[in-house]
């Protein structure tokens, strides 16, 4: 298996790194987007950016092909989620379904493999920050600048629930865990965990400073990092609320990305990267941090970095460069019952 990480940056790149041997290798660099890449998301082999453009860019990453552009977003495209089936016989460890949310309030939902558009979620009343999917595939949470939290019914195409986040601000982040039965969101400075049946707040993880991102270890499913607008990273136990390590000075600006490296046969993952305003992507050694603060292994982007992640695949022999292979990526599915809502919309015509 091959880890791959992919880091999004304000000057509309995306570079690649594969984790091989303790090492952390560029891989490739590939100008996504006509302006900020404004996220990013992976699963298989499968790697996609969204950018102010309004675009959102798909790559293969086993073959090294620039698969074209998805264009149903009437706004820049601020956060994505692939869905993989749970059971390994569905879908073979790939991802069925990606998830987009906007600037223009909509959460689009494509199928992996055609990349049809098969609807648009529409409810909120600004821009949607994040969105994540149950795995169960049935259901789905986002995230908005409008203060509200809303769940989804992907099977019916409609709102489920919506909670209004009074007390908690404006919530940047969302994740479900890996069982489901919680969520997980970050808002203003702190890190809540929720209820996903009852949508009851079980505990709250507080941070002196701006909370930007965080991510689920894989080592235990209480164990959560957050990243700071300081520059800082702190491990928490959200079974208890205490904290487990703190790196005050893991990177000299904002971090901007947190996401656990991937592991293969359902082996505890001790390692995950962090990337920062500041251009640099470390990877940190969860078992190490007690006794020492550096990195296993760090990159220097040269660019303001704004998302990362990281998936695994079966490599194919040889290196690849990122090329466009000017295939065409359709905007909707003629073959599906499920059709967009709201309001129509034109259909706009694929980029090449």
């Amino acid at each position: 298996m091959k880890i791959a990480l992919a880091a999004g940056t304000y000057e509309r790149f995306v570079f690649g790194y594969n984790w091989e041997n303790d090492n952390l290798k560029k891989s490739f660099s590939v100008a996504a987007h006509q302006g900020p890449v404004k996220c990013a998301a992976a699963a298989g082999h499968f790697l996609a950016s969204g950018g102010n453009d309004d675009a959102i860019r798909v790559y293969n990453l086993k073959s090294g092909k620039d698969l074209g552009s998805l264009v149903q977003h009437e706004g820049s495209v601020t956060c994505m989620n692939f869905y993989t089936p749970t059971d390994e016989k569905l879908a073979g460890g790939m991802p069925t379904h990606l998830l987009s949310g906007s600037e223009d309030r909509s959460i689009c939902v494509w199928r992996v493999g055609n990349w049809a558009h098969i609807r648009t979620l529409t409810g909120h009343k600004a821009t949607v920050n994040d969105v994540a999917v149950h795995p169960s595939g049935m259901l789905a949470v986002s995230v908005s600048r409008d203060k509200s939290l809303r769940l989804w019914d992907l099977s019916a195409g409609k709102l489920a629930a919506r909670v209004h986040l009074k007390e908690h601000g404006e919530a940047s982040r969302v994740q479900f865990s890996s069982d489901g039965e919680e969520y997980l969101l970050c808002a203003e400075k702190r890190v809540s965990v929720f209820s996903a049946e009852e949508c009851e707040e079980l505990i709250q993880l507080n941070h002196p400073r701006l909370v930007t991102c965080f991510s689920q270890l894989q080592t235990s499913e209480s164990q959560v990092v957050s990243g700071s607008e300081d520059g800082s990273l702190r491990g928490w136990d959200t079974s208890t609320g205490e904290v487990t390590f703190h790196l005050p000075e893991a990177h000299k600006s904002r971090v901007r990305g947190l996401v656990t490296l991937p592991t293969s046969g359902g082996e505890p993952g001790h390692l995950f990267a962090s990337g920062s305003s500041d251009g640099v992507v470390r990877v940190w050694d969860v078992r190490a941090l007690g006794n020492k603060v550096e990195p296993v292994a760090e990159m220097n982007s040269t660019a303001r970095v704004t998302c990362l992640v990281a998936c695994n695949w079966k490599s194919s022999r040889g290196a690849h460069k990122m090329e466009n292979t000017g295939v065409k990526v359709p905007t909707t599915d003629q073959n599906v019952d499920l059709e967009p809502q709201g309001d129509s919309k034109r259909q706009r015509k694929v980029k090449k």
